[in-house]
C-alpha cells in the first residue's frame, strides 16, 4: 500500500487575519471564534497562515485517517498502571476498544505552553497557549459496509492570549499561536477510495496542509516553518481549513500524485475556521495546489526516503507592495526526507520513526505581493535517543527567509531562524519539549539583538 505520510492531528496550525468577524449565519456557523485571530506575519493581503503539527487531526496516512492507537481492555482501573496507559483515559472500561471494532475511533490532545524571550525582547516577553483538539473517524466499512469509505470530524478549541509585544520575528515562534482565541469544529470531511490503492478522493472542510507541503521529519518542531513554508501564505490550515476536495491517485507503490482545490476566503481576510460553506458563493476566488511525490523504502543508504514537489495558485485579488491591484498569485515548493540511520532490529518502514532522520524544504512565490519571497529549510531530527528511551525525541532546524524588496520589513534583507528540542515521554500519554529557538535579523532588522525565545510545551494525549 502506497504510503503517503501526512498530518492534522490538529497538525500544525495557522492562517492569521486582521479581521473583526460580524457575527456568522447561523446555517453556516458550525462554532463562532469567540475573538478574531490577529495577524503574526504581515503579507500584502494582510493574512499569514499557520499549520499545527502537534495538535492537527490524526491522519499519519493520508489514505486512510489512522487515529491513535487505542488501548487494550487492561488500560483501565484494576488493569496496567496509569502511567502505563496510551491515553490519559485509558480504554473506558473497554468501551473505547468496543467502539473501534464497530467503526468509531475517538482521540485526542490538548497541548499547553509557556514561551519566554531570553533576549531580544522588553515589555511583555512572555506568554501562554494552549490547544485541545478532539476528533473522531467513523470507518464506513464496519458501520454500513461501504468499501473505502470514511467520515472525520475535528473540534479545536484554543486560547493563546496576544503572544509577545518583542521580540519580533517573521517567522511564528510557536504552530499553535493564533493571538486569540477559537471554538469551532475545523474539519468535517468524507474520504473514498474510488479504486482501491489507486485513486482517494476527499470533500468537504479540510486542512489542507494534512496533505500538502507537510514532512513528518520536521513534525517535532514548534516553529511554524517546519509545518508550512512561509512562502505559501494562503494555504487553508489551522486555524483556517476551508471547504474543498483532493483527488490523490497512486499510479504505482512509490509514485503519488494530487490536486486540491479550496475555497479561497482567506485571501479576503475571511477566517473560514469557524464558518460552514457559505464563502465558496462569494466571490473571493479559490485555493488550488497540486503536489507530486514519490517514496521508496530503501534508497542507498537511506530508507524511508520521499522527496515531493508542489505548486499553489490563488485567484484572488490581491494587493502588491507598490499599492495595485493583481489577479491572482502562487508559488512553487518542495519537500525531501530520509533516514539516514536506525537502530539495529528496527524496521525500515517509515511508519517506524526510530533512527535519525534528515529533512529539507524550499518556497519561492511572487515577491510583488507576499513579504516572504524565498525560504530554505534544513532539520535532523531524532526518535530513540538513548538506551530505555525508544520513544524520546531531539532535533535541530534551520529556517532562512528572504524577504521581498518592496516589503519594508527592516534593513536588512533576510531573518535565519535556529531551533532545537528535547521530546521527553513521561509516561505514553504525557510529554514534555523545551525549545529553544534563536531568530538572527529579526524581520530582516540588521540592528535589531538576536531574539533567543525559550518555550516549554506539554502534550497530553487523551
Amino acid at each position: 500500500m502506497q504510503e503517503h505520510m501526512s498530518t492534522s492531528f490538529a497538525v500544525r496550525l495557522s492562517a492569521f487575519a486582521v479581521l473583526a468577524q460580524t457575527p456568522f449565519v447561523c446555517a453556516d456557523t458550525l462554532f463562532a471564534p469567540a475573538a478574531p485571530a490577529a495577524p503574526i506575519v504581515p503579507t500584502s493581503a494582510e493574512v499569514v497562515p499557520v499549520a499545527p503539527q502537534e495538535a492537527a487531526p490524526v491522519e499519519q496516512d493520508a489514505r486512510d485517517p489512522e487515529p491513535v492507537a487505542t488501548s487494550d481492555a487492561c488500560e483501565w482501573f484494576g488493569g496496567k498502571s496509569w502511567c502505563e496507559w496510551n491515553g490519559m483515559t485509558g480504554d473506558w472500561g473497554g468501551l473505547r476498544t468496543r467502539l473501534t471494532d464497530n467503526g468509531v475511533t475517538f482521540a485526542g490532545t490538548a497541548i499547553g505552553e509557556w514561551s519566554n524571550a531570553l533576549q531580544g525582547g522588553s515589555g511583555k516577553d512572555n506568554t501562554g497557549r494552549f490547544l485541545l483538539d478532539l476528533n473522531t473517524t467513523f470507518d464506513l466499512k464496519k458501520i454500513v459496509n461501504l468499501d473505502g469509505g470514511s467520515v472525520f470530524l475535528d473540534f479545536q478549541y484554543a486560547a493563546t492570549g496576544n503572544g509577545f509585544s518583542v521580540p519580533e520575528a517573521f517567522q511564528p515562534i510557536s504552530n499553535i499561536d493564533i493571538n486569540g482565541s477559537i471554538t469551532q469544529i475545523s474539519q468535517a470531511w468524507y474520504q473514498q477510495w474510488i479504486v482501491a490503492d489507486v485513486l482517494r478522493l476527499k470533500v468537504g472542510k479540510i486542512d489542507a496542509n494534512a496533505e500538502f507541503g507537510y514532512t513528518p521529519a520536521l513534525a517535532g518542531f514548534i516553529n511554524l516553518s517546519a509545518a508550512v513554508t512561509p512562502t505559501n501564505p494562503l494555504m487553508p490550515t489551522y486555524p483556517n481549513p476551508a471547504f474543498g476536495l483532493n483527488a490523490f491517485w497512486y499510479p504505482s507503490k512509490e509514485l503519488y500524485v494530487g490536486f486540491g482545490i479550496y475555497d479561497g476566503s482567506l485571501a479576503e481576510g475571511v477566517q473560514t475556521g469557524a464558518l460552514g460553506p457559505s464563502p465558496l458563493w462569494d466571490g473571493n476566488g479559490v485555493y488550488m495546489t497540486a503536489e507530486a511525490g514519490i517514496t521508496k523504502d530503501n534508497l542507498g543508504p537511506c530508507c524511508g526516503f520521499r522527496a515531493a514537489l508542489g505548486g499553489w495558485w490563488s485567484t484572488s485579488q490581491l494587493t502588491t507592495f507598490s499599492g495595485g491591484e493583481q489577479d491572482g498569485a502562487g508559488g512553487l515548493y518542495g519537500v525531501a526526507e530520509a533516514r539516514v540511520w536506525r537502530p539495529e532490529g528496527v524496521g525500515e518502514a517509515s511508519s517506524c520513526r526510530q533512527g535519525l532522520w534528515l529533512a529539507g524544504q524550499f518556497g519561492v512565490t511572487d515577491s510583488s505581493v507576499f513579504a516572504a519571497a524565498n525560504q530554505l529549510g534544513f532539520g535532523a531530527s531524532l526518535t530513540g535517543t538513548f538506551s530505555g528511551r525508544d520513544t524520546d525525541g531531539a532535533g535541530v532546524y534551520v529556517s532562512w527567509v528572504d524577504f521581498a524588496s518592496g516589503a519594508a520589513l527592516g534593513d536588512g534583507s533576510n531573518e535565519t531562524m535556529v531551533e532545537c528540542y528535547y521530546d521527553y515521554a513521561v509516561t505514553p500519554w504525557f510529554r514534555l519539549k523545551p525549545d529553544m529557538q534563536f531568530v538572527f535579523d529579526p524581520t530582516g532588522d540588521g540592528a535589531a539583538d538576536t531574539s533567543v525565545i525559550f518555550t516549554l510545551r506539554a502534550t497530553v494525549t487523551f
